[in-house]
């Protein structure tokens, strides 16, 4: 629906001003102030001509004004439009939306205040009467924009890791109730696979030594190194990772592991100890990033390099630093809302240009909400217990590198981190734009 123009005040609902071709009661007259808001130059004023220095350069708030003539059969009917057209625009009620389909079908809001509504004198027709009124907008931020885009990730998120426990397979898909575990057999683990398991002495056993559950994976080193190997693993290239397993050794000797790019046919992590000879489990964490392009890994787990034996159990993965994808389809840098919900110690959110915003606080409840807002006249950082209440002000915990921080134009990736946590993040961001 083209050329229609619309105005939602603050805390009402969106009235309609006028729709081409359906109005009969408006005459469109004109609009000025739609293109690219002024600019002031700000320069430092100093003896030395010489030594001038440009400062920069500031945008003033948009004016936009747009006119019509209301027509009506008679002066009673048009008083009742002007009422109308004055109940939605109230100078002190606050700042309310224009919404502007122009003639091309883009649809562009505006966030603004009316200023007081101009009319003309009364005019009488030959079929009724009419008055032109002009309804200017105050807008402090002078952009246009389109409606509000959103996006989310999870931070700290499970990676699916198919029998990540080792508590299945063998005859019975549970090791026949235990009589396998133990029994210096080889066995087969579900969703894993075995290497170099033979009758040399290499096994990869399941063992009643476990550290969670019923079994774990022993691996036995007889003429050469026994592995076991997950199923492939979903990732998304560029986020961090970290893998956490339990592992023991045999009191003199330390099992091993890696972790395999599938994608690409290369290392993330090559083969490296895991530095736990004892005979107790102990955990053991390797933090990595998910190389471009890779989509698929896979983590293996060795018997020591050497005569010994290891045994793993308690795999787990998680997304320690996340992507979330935000397109600015707008000309100009958009400032987002920030959204943190769950339990999360001092969140990082950093753009693609590098500059950030953190918060050095934590967050204590699965229900907590944080909000970091950066748009102008509403910066701050809010903490709402349980989700609820008034909200507190935690702008003093704020460490940022801007004030105003921003989503570059174009479609780029907000890394999303944390010292400890797991909790839900979500922005949300307006594309803005230069002119109608």
């Amino acid at each position: 629906m083209a050329n229609s123009f619309y105005f939602t005040p603050y805390g009402g609902a969106e009235a309609t001003l006028y729709i081409a071709g359906t109005t009969t009661d408006k005459f469109f007259l004109g609009e000025v102030g739609w293109g690219m808001p002024e600019d002031v130059i700000i320069v430092d004023e100093v003896p030395d001509a010489e030594a001038d220095i440009d400062r920069g350069v500031v945008i003033k708030p948009r004016l936009y004004a747009v006119s019509f003539r209301l027509n009506a059969a008679s002066a009673s009917a048009l008083e009742t439009l002007r009422d109308t057209w004055l109940g939605n625009h109230d100078p002190l009620a606050g700042i309310g939306v224009l919404k502007r389909i122009t003639s091309g079908g883009k649809t562009r809001y505006l966030d603004c205040r009316p200023r007081a509504t101009v009319f003309t004198p009364l005019s009488r027709l030959a079929d009724g009467y009419c008055q032109v009124l002009t309804q200017t907008y105050f807008a402090a931020t002078p952009w246009w924009r389109s409606a509000a885009q959103t996006a989310t990730g999870n931070l700290n998120a499970a990676v699916t890791i198919a029998n990540s426990g080792l508590e299945t397979g063998g005859t019975g898909d549970n090791f026949n109730g235990g009589t396998e575990a133990d029994d210096g057999t080889s066995d087969n683990f579900t969703s894993w696979t075995e290497t170099n398991d033979d009758g040399a002495g290499n096994k990869c056993e399941a063992t009643a030594t476990a550290q969670a559950g019923s079994y774990a994976c022993k691996l036995t080193y007889g003429a050469g190194e026994a592995a076991i190997q997950s199923a492939n693993l979903t990732v998304v290239a560029g986020q961090g990772y970290t893998l956490t397993f339990y592992a023991r050794g045999d009191a003199s000797k330390a099992g091993q592991y890696s972790i395999y790019d599938v994608t690409h046919g290369a290392d993330v992590v090559a083969k490296k100890t895991t530095g736990v000879t004892a005979g107790a489990f102990a955990a053991v964490t390797e933090t990595f990033t998910a190389p471009a392009g890779c989509t698929s890994i896979y983590v293996k787990f060795y018997s020591p390099s050497s005569a010994g034996y290891a045994i793993f159990d308690a795999v787990s993965m998680t997304a320690s630093t996340i992507l979330i994808s935000c397109a600015n389809g707008g000309d100009r840098p958009s400032w987002p809302v920030i959204t943190i919900t769950g339990v999360v110690n001092t969140p990082k959110i950093q753009n693609a240009a590098g500059d950030y915003v953190q918060i050095a606080a934590t967050t204590a409840n699965a229900d907590d909400v944080l909000v970091i807002n950066h748009r102008p006249g509403s910066v701050g950082v809010t903490y709402y217990e349980h989700g609820a209440g008034a909200g507190a002000n935690w702008y003093g915990y704020r460490s940022s590198a801007s004030e105003f921080w921003k989503l570059p134009v174009g479609t780029a990736n907000v890394t999303v981190s944390a010292t400890s946590g797991t909790c839900a993040c979500a922005l949300s961001w307006y594309p803005y734009y230069r002119s109608l």
